[in-house]
C-alpha cells in the first residue's frame, strides 16, 4: 500500500515574491501579446510576473506498507476486492487452506491514521509480517542511508508492537530548488517519520525491521506519521517528536479502535452524493440539494 503525506516535498519553506516591478510592466506585456509579439510577452511575463524561482519543489512519496502472509497464489480461492464508497471502506476477501481471510482498510482524517483490520476464521491462525519501505528516489538524503544498503531511511523498534521509519528529503542537485533554500537562508530539507503499529489478540514482536504476528484471530495495523513541516515559512527541529504538531502518538483502545464510526461521521460531513431523480409525470420543476457542508445549496430546475 503506497501512502502519501501532504507536507513531504523536496526543498523547504519558500518565498516566491518577485519584486522586479511586474505592475509597471503589465501594460507593456499585454500590448506585446495583443500585437502578436508573443515571445517578448512570454519572456517579460516570466521575468517580471512569475514567482522567483519559477520552478516549484517536487511532491514526494511518504512510505509503502507491506503485509506478507506467505500465501501461495495457486492455493488462494474466491479472491475478491471491493470498495464501499458510502462507508469509505476498502475490503479484501479470500479463502486459503480452509480459512477465510478478511481485510478492511479505512483512512480516518479526524484521527490522522490509516488502519487495516485483518481477521482469519477457520482452520488456520492469523500469521503475517508487516513492514515499511520508503522509495530511494532522487532527492533522498544519502546521509540517512541505512546500513549502507542504499535505503535512504533508518528503522527503529519502539516496543514490541511498533516500529518507526525515519528519513530526510533533501534536494541539492536541482539548481532552482537550491536557489529556494539560499533565498530563504534555509537548507532544503524536510525530515519525516512514519510509525507502524499492530494491535492483536495474538503475539506480536519486532524482528529486525518488521513486526511479526502469530497465533491470532485478528490484527489491526495502523500507519501514521509526521514531518518537521510547521507552516509554509517554517521547518521545525529534526527530532519530530519534540514538535507540538507531531502526529506520532496513537492511543490504541476503545476510542481509536472504533475508527469506523469517526470515519463515517467525517465522510458525512465532508461529502454529499447527488442522486438520480425520477421526475413525476407532468412535473414542471424538480428541487434538489448539492454542495458540501456550509456550502450546501438548493436548486430548482425546470423540466423540459
Amino acid at each position: 500500500m503506497q501512502l502519501n503525506e501532504t507536507s513531504i516535498w523536496t526543498g523547504g519553506p519558500i518565498d516566491y515574491t518577485n519584486t522586479s516591478g511586474g505592475g509597471e510592466r503589465f501594460s507593456e506585456i499585454r500590448d506585446d501579446m495583443l500585437s502578436g509579439n508573443r515571445d517578448a510577452a512570454i519572456s517579460a511575463a516570466t521575468s517580471y510576473l512569475m514567482g522567483k524561482p519559477t520552478a516549484q519543489a517536487a511532491y514526494q512519496p511518504f512510505v509503502d506498507m507491506y503485509l506478507d502472509f506467505g500465501h501461495e497464489l495457486e492455493k488462494t480461492r474466491h479472491y475478491r476486492r471491493s470498495l464501499d464508497t458510502a462507508e469509505a471502506v476498502a475490503s479484501v476477501d479470500y479463502d486459503y487452506e480452509g480459512s477465510k481471510y478478511h481485510r478492511e482498510t479505512i483512512a480516518s482524517y479526524p484521527d490522522q491514521v490509516i488502519a487495516t483490520n485483518i481477521t482469519c476464521d477457520g482452520d488456520e491462525e492469523l500469521s503475517f509480517s508487516a513492514y515499511l519501505d520508503s522509495p530511494p528516489i532522487e532527492g533522498r538524503d544519502a546521509s540517512q542511508t541505512h546500513k549502507g544498503d542504499g535505503k535512504y531511511y533508518s528503522v527503529e523498534a519502539i516496543g514490541a508492537n511498533q516500529i518507526a521509519l525515519r528519513a530526510r528529503v533533501q534536494d541539492g542537485k536541482n539548481a532552482a530548488h537550491k536557489e529556494i533554500g539560499e533565498k530563504n537562508n534555509q537548507e532544503c530539507k524536510i525530515d519525516f517519520e512514519a510509525r507502524l503499529l499492530v494491535d492483536t489478540d495474538g503475539t506480536v514482536k519486532a524482528e529486525g525491521e518488521k513486526l511479526t504476528v502469530s497465533g491470532a484471530s485478528y490484527a489491526t495495523v495502523y500507519v501514521f506519521g509526521a514531518s518537521n513541516f510547521i507552516d509554509y515559512q517554517t521547518l521545525g527541529d529534526t527530532d519530530i517528536r519534540t514538535e507540538p504538531n507531531n502526529q506520532l502518538e496513537l492511543k490504541v483502545g476503545d476510542e481509536i479502535y472504533d475508527l469506523k464510526s469517526s470515519c463515517e461521521f467525517d465522510n458525512c460531513d465532508s461529502y454529499y452524493f447527488i442522486g438520480t431523480y425520477i421526475v413525476p409525470e407532468n412535473a414542471h420543476t424538480v428541487e434538489f440539494s448539492y454542495g458540501i457542508g456550509v456550502f450546501e445549496k438548493t436548486a430548482v430546475l425546470e423540466v423540459v
